[in-house]
């Protein structure tokens, strides 16, 4: 077992370097795509450092809330970095590859240009960013949800997940499924198995 306290420090020097790093990614003009490349990989070697340091922590702490705050953290700041250090020439690369269907085809014949990147990203926001189609889409997907047919905490849990995320899709798209009462208690119960309505 390694020494907790060592294992801490290094988790913390190693959020020190990523902070760093960020810092400087704040301010991109003029910086050479070469240092681009350099910070990346400094950042890709910062993060498998911190994987390692952080699943000992946590293999020997246990996973506490305190451990899991730390490690949201510290993604969403690598993530954030990272998102940083990607011109928008790659960024465009990755959406074209991230498209399909008809959003693929509305991209086709956009040069793949930095300029062209922000254009088209805003043309997929503005077409596929629609409030109401996405609000309807999650509350048909709330009734759609597969049942429970019998007592099973992985599909429980799973019924769980899918709820949860459906509910903070439309709570981001400004409605409150936990306000609907009695219909979202029936819709609810009757995704159970009989077993657990039940209990």
């Amino acid at each position: 077992m390694a020494d907790m306290a060592a294992l801490i420090s290094r988790r913390g020097q190693l959020k020190g370097q990523l902070t760093r790093l960020n810092t400087y990614v704040k301010d991109l003009n003029g910086v050479e795509l070469e240092q681009l490349t350099i910070r990346r990989e400094k950042a890709n070697i910062v993060w498998k450092d911190f994987e390692e340091v952080q699943t000992q922590i946590e293999e020997e702490n246990g996973m506490s809330t305190e451990n899991e705050t730390y490690r949201s953290e510290f993604e969403e700041l690598y993530f954030f970095t990272q998102q940083r250090l990607i011109d928008d020439v790659q960024k465009f690369f990755y959406l074209r590859a991230s498209l399909s269907g008809e959003a693929e085809n509305c991209v086709q014949c956009m040069q793949t240009t930095s300029e062209n990147y922000h254009k088209t990203w805003k043309s997929l926001v503005d077409r596929y960013s629609n409030k109401r189609v996405l609000i309807k889409i999650h509350t048909k997907s709330l009734f759609n949800l597969e049942p429970v047919k019998d007592e099973s905490a992985e599909r429980l849990r799973k019924l769980h997940g899918s709820l949860s995320g459906h509910f903070k899709a439309l709570e981001t798209l400004g409605k409150n499924p936990r306000s609907w009462g009695s219909l979202i208690l029936y819709l609810i119960t009757t995704k159970l198995d009989p077993i657990t309505l039940e209990k």
